[in-house]
């Protein structure tokens, strides 16, 4: 996961219908926005809930992009356009790069929509792992605090290996990830 400014939530999470099993680190675009909430750039690596086709991961990308853009933005109605998918082969593993625009309109928020950008990755058993960055179109204007500009690069920190490799290089989360991957930790 990327380092500094992005802080990475303590306990694994799920987003119910979309990934059953997430780690999520964020770094605040527009604090306190509203007078109580932040906005921020977020990455995280998940696993998919029940894959829905063996050798459909087109599919199972836009699915999961959909139900991000549904669950990630507190709620609030979002609209996506721009959907692109490229095949990327990682180890030997099938794998889908999507990316989207993802558009809203939410109250005293400068920022008006997320690149939301998605590796998916199917194991040998089937089930299917993301590595997905999210990163609001203003985050590198010149009014962002210092730190935050590297936002928009923050999928690139999401290298992806598969066992018996660290799937995140550096990371320190080889067994959470391990967990993700349903094998054995990386230690």
């Amino acid at each position: 996961m990327p380092g500094d400014p992005y802080v990475l939530s303590p306990d694994p999470m799920t987003i119910r219908g979309a990934l059953d099993l997430l780690f999520w680190a964020s770094a605040p675009i527009h604090a306190r926005y509203d007078g109580q909430h932040d906005w921020s750039s977020g990455v995280l690596l998940g696993r998919i809930s029940a894959p829905s086709d063996q050798s459909d991961l087109q599919t199972e990308g836009t699915l999961a992009l959909h139900r991000l853009s549904n669950a990630i933005f507190d709620r609030h109605r979002t609209r996506v356009t721009g959907l692109t998918w490229h095949e990327r082969s990682i180890d030997g593993h099938p794998g889908m790069l999507v990316s989207a625009q993802v558009h809203y309109r939410v109250e005293r928020l400068p920022s008006r929509y997320d690149t939301v950008t998605a590796l998916l990755v199917r194991l040998d058993d089937g089930s299917v792992i993301m590595a997905a960055s999210s990163v609001p179109n203003d985050t590198d204007s010149d009014d962002r605090p210092p730190g935050r500009r590297g936002a928009r690069n923050a999928h690139h920190s999401l290298a992806a290996h598969l066992p018996a490799g660290p799937i995140l290089d550096g990371s320190g989360l080889d067994y959470s990830i391990a967990m993700l991957a349903g094998s054995e930790p990386l230690c």
